[in-house]
């Protein structure tokens, strides 16, 4: 796991803040309102998420911007879903990657992210 910090100047909660760097998730997905620049409906016709369980699934609630410090270094997340049923905030390396050009490492259980 790695640790992906919200703007100071947010409202979240950071002591119980934790990520999941997720290769298998097709975009950034967050489960707290505060993390967001702002929040708009969500129009697509996919409502939900299935979880990783298999068994049951969450609503996506909306999607918005996130800013956050990766590295001391402040990085804007496009189009992340609203779920508030998630337990983390899950980091799309797809989306990081394809999308935003930017690589991830990964060596010895440590995550780099550039």
């Amino acid at each position: 796991m790695s640790c992906i910090s919200p703007l100071p100047d947010t409202n979240v909660n950071t002591s119980n803040y934790t990520s999941i760097i997720d290769s298998a998730a097709y975009l950034h997905m967050a489960n707290e309102i505060n993390m967001f620049d702002s929040i708009k409906p969500y129009t697509s016709n996919a409502k939900e998420v299935l979880i990783t369980d298999g068994n049951s699934s969450t609503n996506i609630e909306g999607i918005e911007n996130i800013t956050y410090i990766i590295d001391n270094t402040k990085v804007t997340m496009k189009d992340v879903l609203f779920l508030p049923g998630l337990s983390h905030y899950l980091f799309s390396t797809q989306i990081h990657v394809k999308e935003d050009g930017h690589f991830i490492h990964i060596e010895n259980g440590l995550a780099s992210i550039a």
